[in-house]
């Protein structure tokens, strides 16, 4: 898979709300406060600041580094079943996640994935337990949170 840290370019923005990114960029695409691949296999980054939700889109494979870093906001994330990797930082400093699950069709979480997320306490895992390393992946609570489903 192709390696795009554009995530870490708004980690600290807590004020931009939208971005437009000009229709023929061959490489990247906008919608909803949120940057895309073009053939939106990829999550590069969420900018919104004040959303509390998100539910990503079904056919995205891959979150990028950074890609939620910093969304103090968020409360609430669901992850597609397409999800195959999720990459360092992506939600790094999310304070407002207590839970998130994550599909079965999900192959690589990088380290440092959860890195400062203080309250996240429940990590749902539909995988036999251990199937994926690196837990728990920066998570305060350590493996702790981790619930394996299988």
């Amino acid at each position: 898979m192709q390696y795009i840290e554009g995530g870490h370019a708004f980690d600290y923005n807590d004020t931009l709300q939208s971005i437009e990114i000009d229709p023929e960029n061959p490489y990247f695409m906008a919608e909803n406060g949120t940057i895309y691949t073009k053939d939106k296999t990829q999550l590069v980054a969420f900018i919104n600041n004040t959303a509390t939700q998100f539910t990503i889109p079904e056919g995205i494979e891959v979150i990028q580094v950074s890609a939620f870093s910093g969304r103090k906001q968020l409360t609430n994330i669901v992850l597609p079943t397409t999800l195959k990797e999720i990459k360092y930082y992506s939600f790094a400093r999310c304070h407002g996640l207590t839970k998130i699950e994550i599909p079965n069709s999900i192959e690589s979480i990088e380290w440092a994935v959860f890195e400062d997320c203080s309250n996240l306490s429940q990590i749902i895992i539909d995988k036999p337990k251990g199937s994926i390393s690196g837990s728990p992946w920066g998570c305060v609570y350590g493996d702790r949170a981790i619930k394996w489903l299988r």
